[in-house]
């Protein structure tokens, strides 16, 4: 039987992550599988096309519409039948961008352009990891909920997402600026990996769930008056609006 080639070993192998026995490895086992090579050429198309869209970003000044984001006011949370219609129509999403979006006050939409590319980092770095995905292990979870609602500043439940066959892996500590933010990180018994980021939303603005297709990955993100939320994954996008929608749930608990 052919040896099956994970998912996170064809990121680790684009990234120039894997040498000498292991990157042999996986290049005999290329050779054999056209769908794994298929895959791999989407990885790296897909890195070439976020270097493309956002290495410029680097060298740009912060732009006005998120510099007034930061003085933005509290608006009313997205209601429970507006996510309940949403997951309701997820089995309906085909590719491309699909999204149901209200605009925050004083510049929210510019809060949330930077989420999918977060979630998609967070993805790329830490997914293929099988050593250290995480800093601390899903048994520890009460910890893990505890020390990220103390860095990010806001009271934070960690969804549990058994129900979707789902298991926690564990989270660390990400940088947001100067700030804390938070990664949280699921798998399913295929080893098929979902990264959530989590931050505190100082603009205390508001954006209902957004889905976009990126290459191979699929990110959900929205927009909260005290947090924001992103998820990225190989997950598809039906199968994402389904998990977001009881992240939501499980968020919405506030630890």
């Amino acid at each position: 039987m052919m040896e099956v080639i994970e998912n996170w070993a064809l990121h680790a192998y684009a990234d120039g992550e894997l040498q000498g026995e292991e990157k042999a490895k996986i290049e005999k086992l290329l050779a054999g599988d056209a769908e794994a090579r298929r895959v791999l050429a989407d990885i790296r198309a897909q890195k070439a096309e976020l270097h493309k869209a956002y290495d410029g970003v680097l060298t740009e000044n912060v732009p006005p519409q998120l510099l007034r984001a930061a003085k933005g006011v509290p608006v009313l949370k997205p209601s429970r039948n507006r996510w309940a219609m949403v997951a309701a129509l997820g089995t309906m999403l085909i590719g491309g961008a699909v999204g149901w979006s209200i605009r925050g006050l004083d510049g929210g939409t510019a809060v949330a352009e930077a989420l999918p590319q977060r979630a998609l980092d967070a993805f790329t770095v830490y997914s293929p990891e099988t050593k250290h995905p995480v800093e601390v292990l899903g048994a520890d979870k009460d910890h893990l909920q505890m020390w990220l609602s103390k860095r990010i500043g806001v009271a934070l439940s960690i969804p549990d997402l058994t129900p979707q066959g789902y298991t926690l892996v564990g989270g660390r500590l990400l940088p947001d600026g100067a700030k804390a933010a938070g990664l949280i990180m699921y798998e399913d018994a295929a080893k098929r990996r979902l990264v959530v980021y989590v931050a505190g939303n100082p603009s205390h603005t508001e954006e209902a769930l957004k889905i976009e297709q990126h290459g191979p990955l699929v990110t959900c993100f929205w927009v909260e008056p005290d947090m924001v939320y992103s998820m990225a994954g190989p997950q598809s996008q039906a199968e994402m609006t389904t998990l977001a929608q009881a992240l939501h749930e499980g968020f919405d608990k506030q630890g």
